[in-house]
């Protein structure tokens, strides 16, 4: 289904079977491992961030953590054009672009333990816990427009 929505609707489709199951790369399995894996920074924090009340976001000062939350931000305007020109690969190209931001901070803290999502600093860390819960959301809300299952496990 992702293959099919993530081409304009005014190319030809190449279907390509092996492309479309990978989880690498530009593939519906791709957004639904994304979204699993922050289900599972929530489980393995032990705790799920439903609110940002109380969360102090000024502790989320790095680059990579600002060029996400700028990412999310794009997600009304993103449905809005795809609902009125009746595009839905524009929902799974954000989605695919949302995943790449996500994939980038994530693997930051591999060079800095500093930067990992589950430091030891609390302020820190639920401020990177509620970043890791709004992307989960618009995982989840994103692949849900285009009726697709978020696992929360893969």
């Amino acid at each position: 289904v992702f293959a099919n929505l993530a081409t304009q609707r005014e190319k030809d489709v190449d279907f390509d079977l092996k492309k479309a199951v990978s989880l690498d790369g530009d593939s519906g399995p791709y957004i639904q491992y994304s979204h699993a894996r922050c289900a599972s920074i929530a489980r393995k924090a032990g705790e799920k961030i439903t609110s940002i009340e109380g969360i102090d976001l000024r502790k989320l000062c790095h680059g990579a953590e600002w060029e996400l939350a700028k990412k999310l931000i794009e997600l009304p305007e993103i449905v809005v054009r795809a609902a009125d020109n009746s595009e839905p690969h524009v929902v799974a190209h954000y989605l695919l672009s949302l995943a790449g931001e996500f994939s980038r901070w994530y693997t930051t803290g591999n060079g800095d333990p500093a930067l990992r999502v589950l430091v030891d600093d609390v302020p820190t860390r639920r401020a990177r816990l509620a970043l890791v819960a709004a992307v989960q959301a618009a995982f989840a809300t994103g692949l849900g427009l285009l009726g697709i299952a978020a696992p929360e496990q893969m």
